[in-house]
């Protein structure tokens, strides 16, 4: 009786197996033929997209720009720049002029008019000026601005003041996705007049250090951060306050090494059945039916990426995702990257510091992996130097954490808007975008899902 239940059991699974194999086969057959329904590709909005987001550029900065000016004549109670008192002229007048012209030392005539110009409204004196020096008011002035909780991503191992330059570069962008320095650069150099260096900057590594010891240590630009799931410490018991208080770029080989005995310990060692398995690219998490799926099927038919292109997958969590790759996409030199290896499908590595050589692969996909990130911008550090250009990044993933990030969660990007800028290190241009559709709202607001082309392009 045993012997036949095994067998049935064994003839249903691969029935299951021939099944679900039909089925992503006609998917993408669907979706590669020349008569299938458009659904929106972003490419063929991409015109309009552009010129939007330049117009919410500018608007970001020109409101910045406005709204830090305006706090600070309120505050000092002025109204023009004749009337700055003396004791403050030396420290608040070059912020003026660098808020107002992006340098330090314009003169009155010019300062007037840009003011006239950018338009000062009233506002309430700013609440910490009394019990703060002119330099730490006006540095909270400009922070408070910048650092928005709707606009930032939020780290467990940083907080916003360690994150403060890429914070800003990102924060305005060029038309090509890089940071645009016109903008960037003078709430940067206000910052680094006001902790008492001279401009030109020389080492940014010293600003988040300097803010911190200006604005003392309960200075208050911290993300909001929970403890680690009460399954996930059970998980963890042995090791869970070690990880808890750990800082991933510290160890990152003990950070790994634990991230491995969760997943070691979360899959106790048993493999999933094929039919039980979810490959991310069908799931459903875009709110624009397989957006990512489509947008590489069309990359592919239009010879973007070719059938003997490098391709890696970080993350995969399963083979099933590479042989997918392979077998029903036909990039047949698809491999993953994860926490463990196996034979020529996975390599084991940290996605922090892949063990690839530069401009290798010409797509990267991922999926539910980058809150796992102790130091996401690193990891994009990584995707760039590893993709060859022109190269694609897609990116089906989680944001908005209600409850923060946490020790295993230790990135959240907020929103799909926030988790783009962070490619401003490298020309790039957005061919497809998604809001996403959240599989479990209580917990996670957004799942933004995006596909980046990174360019030879300057």
């Amino acid at each position: 009786m045993g012997i036949l239940t095994t067998v049935k059991d064994q003839l249903n699974e691969l029935k299951q197996h021939r099944k679900k194999e039909k089925f992503l086969k006609q998917v993408v057959q669907v979706y590669s033929s020349p008569w299938s329904k458009r659904r929106g590709n972003f490419r063929y909005l991409e015109e309009y997209e552009n010129e939007r987001f330049q117009r919410h550029m500018k608007s970001r900065f020109l409101t910045d720009q406005q709204q830090i000016l305006s706090r600070l004549f309120s505050t000092f109670a002025i109204e023009s720049l004749e009337q700055l008192p003396e004791e403050s002229r030396q420290t608040v007048r070059p912020i003026i002029s660098l808020m107002a012209l992006g340098q330090p030392d314009a003169s009155d005539e010019e300062l007037n008019e840009a003011i006239g110009c950018i338009g000062i409204t009233p506002m309430p004196i700013y609440a910490s000026f009394a019990e703060n020096s002119a330099q730490a008011t006006l540095i909270r002035m400009i922070l408070d601005q910048l650092i928005q909780k709707d606009t930032v991503p939020k780290f467990y191992d940083y907080d916003h003041l360690e994150d403060i330059v890429p914070i800003v570069q990102s924060r305005y962008l060029s038309e090509n996705g890089t940071t645009n320095p016109e903008h960037s650069q003078r709430f940067l150099d206000a910052l680094w007049l006001l902790i008492g260096h001279e401009l030109p900057v020389t080492d940014w590594s010293k600003l988040p250090q300097s803010l911190k010891a200006l604005l003392g240590n309960e200075h208050g630009y911290v993300p909001v951060r929970n403890t680690i799931d009460p399954q996930a410490a059970e998980t963890l018991s042995d090791v869970v306050e070690e990880f808890s208080a750990m800082r991933g770029e510290d160890n990152p080989e003990r950070f790994l090494e634990i991230n491995k005995i969760y997943s070691h310990r979360v899959g106790s060692g048993k493999e999933p059945s094929y039919s039980k398995r979810d490959l991310s690219l069908i799931r459903g998490f875009e709110a624009n039916h397989h957006l990512m799926l489509r947008t590489i099927i069309a990359l592919k038919n239009e010879g973007k990426i070719r059938k003997d292109d490098e391709v890696l997958i970080i993350g995969p969590r399963h083979v099933d995702e590479i042989l997918f790759f392979r077998k029903h996409l036909g990039l047949r030199n698809t491999i993953g990257l994860d926490l463990f290896s196996e034979k020529d499908l996975v390599v084991y590595g940290d996605m922090h510091n892949m063990p690839f050589e530069d401009n290798r692969f010409r797509l990267i996909f991922s999926a539910k992996t980058f809150p796992y990130a102790y130091n996401l911008r690193k990891v994009i550090q990584e995707l760039g130097r590893v993709t060859q250009r022109p190269g694609y990044i897609v990116n089906l993933d989680s944001a908005g954490r209600v409850k923060g990030p946490d020790p295993l969660g230790r990135t959240d990007t907020t929103n799909l808007e926030t988790v783009l800028s962070m490619f401003y290190e490298f020309p790039n241009r957005v061919i497809a975008k998604d809001p996403g559709q959240s599989h479990n709202p209580e917990k996670r607001a957004h799942w933004p899902c995006y596909a980046v082309e990174l360019t030879s392009s300057i």
